[in-house]
């Protein structure tokens, strides 16, 4: 009964273009919307990013160099290469952007009856409440910072054990202070 509710979770686009008409290069203004964009891929992007180049416009030589320069910015701003596929797409017109996407998910918030429209009544034979469970959900789906993790499709990273031993090794040998357990400043 407790997991009656449980936060609904949505795959979702994130998508964002590239590459003003006849332009062969990416605008500081687009570098900046790439880091942004990267980071959030980082932060909660599943999957690679899929990177579509305009095949048949006018513009096509420059999509294809413009595309080259997002591989290399995404790259400088965290993304592995093995995490970016490029594809080409049939656009229609003579000018053509290059488009960017990758799938996050999305925490949709759960609703639950209010107090006032339930019988107190109802519970009295000490049976479950069918609120029962429905605030936690809500709370959590509106604080997860990654609403993928719920989910449960991502794997630990398995951490750095030679980090965890030094630093048990720094605390034996007495190089790390101690906690003191008290609070100074801030008063």
């Amino acid at each position: 009964m407790l997991d009656a509710w449980r936060p609904q979770v949505a795959a979702v686009e994130s998508r964002m273009q590239v590459g003003l008409p006849g332009a062969g290069s990416l605008t500081a203004e687009e570098h900046a919307r790439l880091q942004a964009f990267a980071r959030e891929y980082i932060q909660m992007g599943r999957g690679s990013v899929a990177i579509s180049v305009p095949v048949g416009t006018e513009n096509q030589a420059a999509a294809s160099q413009i595309a080259t320069e997002t591989q290399r910015a995404l790259f400088a701003y965290g993304v592995d290469y093995s995490k970016m596929g490029s594809v080409g797409y049939q656009a229609a017109g003579p000018y053509a952007p290059v488009t960017l996407s990758f799938t996050r998910y999305e925490a949709r918030s759960v609703e639950c009856v209010p107090w006032s429209q339930i019988d107190p009544r109802a519970g009295a034979g000490n049976s479950p409440h069918a609120r029962l469970g429905c605030t936690s959900a809500a709370n959590l789906a509106a604080m997860v910072a990654d609403p993928g993790d719920l989910l449960a499709d991502r794997t630990p990273d398995g951490g750095d054990a030679g980090r965890t031993q030094l630093g048990i090794e720094q605390l034996r040998a007495g190089e790390l202070a101690k906690a003191s357990g008290s609070v100074k400043g801030g008063e």
